[in-house]
């Protein structure tokens, strides 16, 4: 959702809540509360996070067609209140994915959706609050994305690991490396073995660059002593 240009929006400069505001989010939800209410009349069920909104059902592989039916009455009714309410539903920016097994889909004979004047075609990939989410829900994009990101960070610590002290390292580890392996974690559950151990082995790397060892040297032995 975007604001939609307008010079009459001059005069409510004294109205606006200033961008970064600590209710800035809060009051923005309540402005497009309305919004969840309409995907649910049309027997959607929606989440939002700040300007981001996100619509979602779940049914049988053969009832899809008539979903994405009531999907586009329920788009063209959200569309005609954001109008309304100075509001712009961005449809270049939004995407459609259909989530399940790789029998299931194969059920699906749907390959674009129409959204207004855009054709949407059917995602096998999509990126939500920085979670990676392909068509079969394995996660292991995702899961390669945050590997390829902490280790990153790492070679960038190891560059001025030299000058700094054994509580900066674990400060900065947690902050640039943990934090990211903890980020919806719950996603993690039940994940493939191989993805389970690369997740590890970014721990691993964080805990030999903490101590100070090399890249290949026995980390667990360490850590149990200390």
């Amino acid at each position: 959702m975007q604001t939609v240009p307008d010079s009459s929006l001059q005069r409510l400069k004294c109205c606006v809540v200033p961008r970064g505001s600590v209710l800035g989010p809060v009051l923005f939800l309540l402005y497009t509360a309305d919004v969840i209410v309409i995907a649910r009349r049309h027997g959607f069920l929606a989440l939002s996070y700040t300007d981001d909104a996100q619509l979602y059902f779940h049914d049988k592989a053969s009832s899809v067609e008539t979903r994405l039916q009531r999907f586009k009455d329920c788009s063209s009714e959200i569309d005609r209140w954001m109008s309304s309410n100075r509001l712009l539903l961005n449809a270049d920016k939004t995407q459609f994915i259909l989530l399940g097994t790789r029998q299931q889909l194969a059920k699906v004979q749907c390959h674009s959706v129409g959204l207004e004047n855009v054709s949407l075609s059917v995602a096998t990939k999509v990126t939500c609050s920085g979670v990676i989410f392909v068509s079969e829900l394995t996660f292991s994009e995702h899961v390669t994305s945050v590997v390829r990101r902490c280790f990153y960070h790492m070679r960038q610590l190891r560059t001025v690991r030299k000058s700094l002290t054994t509580v900066s390292l674990k400060t900065l580890v947690q902050a640039l490396i943990a934090s990211r392996l903890d980020y919806c974690n719950c996603v993690f559950h039940r994940i493939s073995a191989d993805d389970l151990q690369a997740l590890q082995s970014v721990l691993d790397a964080g805990a030999r660059l903490i101590m100070r060892k090399r890249k290949y040297e026995h980390i667990t032995v360490t850590l149990c002593d200390d």
